[in-house]
């Protein structure tokens, strides 16, 4: 049911049932909130967000307060800009005074709400409690000083990932967001896939960038650095920079990096292409039960976690960004042999995930020499090289992929969107079982967009093979409750923690639009499918790369493309 109601002295049009921030949206009016997420139950916990109605007393939140057809709503007034300067001017006087070199600097919305209120001193001086950061992580730091508890960094791991790893402790002044337990961010149930960072307001949580690593292995002769880049990246620099030939954005990132100091660039797909063709080897060789994806770190660490009794459901194959690390660093050991005093490869993943930074020191992907992937660098620390570089993607040449890791398919580029892997596996696997056929139009695909839960299924030899794709972990965990009641009803299910996929990556650009990584899903869909190279079973340089691979004394070709994952003790 639809009506009208009064909005600053003017129409607008509001729905039965919805709230007054909804309808303000909507109607293209703006008012500040910090708590506020869309998608989720409003808490009215920050109340920056309180309106005045016409017959109300008091201010009320816009976020959870039904619209009727009788208001009469004023949404800036000197009474409501007044309770709401209150309001950020308490949140001020406990937090710290380091914005010149806090992370979020410039992408604070508290700063930027003290910006737009004019506050310009502190009115209140609150009692600082000294909070100590949590830098026990290897891909997130928790700043407890700078929390104003709005709650988003607990919602989200609640009812979007499924750990609980945040929860509100305390009462009164000494209230604050602590991990369950109290216990540090390494020892908690985190999964670091960095969605919390991405909702925080302050820097309250933020990413751990290793850009001071990076800075010395980039500055050291002695070292071949290499950067392995997801297109991912790729396509959201190219978007936030507003190129749409994405093809060529690709290859001035690639320009860029060489400038930066790199000496080798590698295609992630060629990786992902590999992973895919190694995960439907299982799935023909006729793996027992349901197979399991291996290729999200922040899935399989939640399954070390809380679903122990999956665990030898999923793929032995490593995650495209171990295989790529395996391969590079045992391919230059090999050349080490013939030439002794080349320089020591240095492997730098750039990905839009933070968990590959927990997945890329585990002890399974590490010897007594080093790890197979040396460092993971996210696109939001990559975007901060460039600038530190006085680069510009735009006003660059153009730089290829280096051999051998240069020619990838249409599914290995998509192997960042929840889908991509499964509709690349179904694929193959069809390939395979029927003597070369092709299962579909690569083009006409409906699984790359759409609900958390994507299937796909074909018949032959009159056996049913059936394919799943969810993503975000809270769904995750319900279709995996409900496939166990159905046992041998999917052969594959490919499982991504982030909503989405790697596009809405913890390591992605934090931006005001919660929704911009469907832009980018779909920019990678239109870069993929412009591909001349269709499937991963279609990309000659994997077979060449495992034909002519030289299998040295200390490492067999089993070791470089599988491991195994054990269960993990947590409170």
């Amino acid at each position: 049911m639809n009506f009208y109601i009064t909005v600053n002295n003017r129409e607008i049009e509001a729905i039965k049932g919805e709230t007054i921030l909804q309808a303000l949206k909507r109607a293209g009016i703006s008012v500040p909130t910090l708590c506020n997420m869309n998608g989720f139950t409003p808490t009215g916990a920050c109340r920056i967000c309180m309106v005045e109605v016409t017959g109300k007393s008091d201010l009320v939140p816009a976020c959870s307060y039904p619209v009727e057809e009788w208001m009469e709503i004023q949404t800036h007034t000197p009474r409501v800009i007044k309770a709401r300067k209150v309001i950020v001017e308490l949140l001020l006087s406990g937090h710290p005074d380091d914005c010149l070199y806090c992370e979020r600097n410039c992408h604070c919305e508290l700063q930027n709400l003290a910006y737009e209120l004019n506050i310009r001193e502190r009115k209140h001086s609150g009692k600082r409690i000294n909070r100590v950061k949590d830098l026990s992580s290897p891909a997130i730091i928790r700043d407890p000083a700078k929390c104003i508890l709005c709650g988003r960094c607990v919602r989200v791991c609640e009812e979007i990932i499924a750990c609980s790893t945040l929860e509100f402790s305390g009462k009164g002044n000494i209230s604050g967001i602590t991990t369950t337990c109290n216990r540090s961010m390494n020892n908690s149930s985190c999964i670091t896939c960095g969605q919390c960072i991405m909702v925080c307001p302050t820097s309250a949580l933020y990413e751990k960038k290793h850009m001071a690593e990076l800075q010395i292995a980039l500055g050291n002769k002695e070292l071949l650095p290499i950067a392995v880049v997801d297109p991912v990246v790729s396509v959201t620099l190219a978007d936030i920079n507003g190129n749409r030939n994405l093809r060529q954005a690709a290859r001035q990132l690639n320009a860029v990096l060489k400038k930066c100091g790199f000496g080798m660039i590698y295609d992630y797909s060629v990786f992902h292409d590999l992973y895919v063709r190694k995960v439907a080897q299982q799935i023909v060789a006729g793996k027992a039960g349901t197979l399991l994806s291996s290729n999200c770190p922040a899935w399989i660490k939640f399954a070390e976690q809380q679903l122990q009794e999956l665990l030898g459901d999923i793929s032995t194959i490593k995650s495209p960004s171990q295989l790529a690390g395996s391969f590079i660093k045992s391919i230059h050991e090999s050349n080490d042999k013939i030439k002794p005093d080349q320089k020591k490869p240095f492997v730098v993943s750039i990905s839009p995930c933070t968990a590959r930074k927990f997945e890329a020191q585990r002890k399974e992907f590490s010897t007594v020499k080093a790890s197979d992937v040396d460092l993971v660098i996210t696109t939001r620390t990559l975007e901060q090289i460039i600038t530190l570089n006085g680069l510009d993607l735009n006003q660059v040449e153009t730089e290829e992929y280096d051999k051998p890791f240069n020619t990838s398919s249409l599914h290995g580029e998509l192997g960042g969107i929840a889908g991509g892997t499964m509709e690349a596996v179904a694929a193959t696997v069809y390939h395979s079982l029927s003597d070369g056929k092709d299962l579909h139009n690569p083009k006409t695909i409906k699984s790359r967009f759409g609900k958390s839960i994507r299937e796909t299924e074909f018949t032959i030899n009159r056996k049913k093979y059936r394919f799943a794709a969810v993503s975000g972990m809270a769904e995750a965990v319900k279709f995996l409750n409900e496939a166990k009641k159905k046992p041998g009803t999917w052969c594959f299910v490919e499982v991504m923690a982030c909503p989405a996929g790697c596009v809405n990556g913890g390591g992605q650009p934090i931006s005001g639009d919660a929704q911009v990584y469907r832009q980018r899903q779909k920019l990678l869909v239109d870069m993929a499918d412009k591909n001349a190279l269709t499937t991963a079973y279609r990309n000659r340089s994997i077979d060449d790369l495992l034909a002519s691979y030289d299998i040295n004394n200390d490492t067999t070709l089993e070791q470089l493309l599988t491991t195994e994952y054990k269960p993990r003790n947590i409170i």
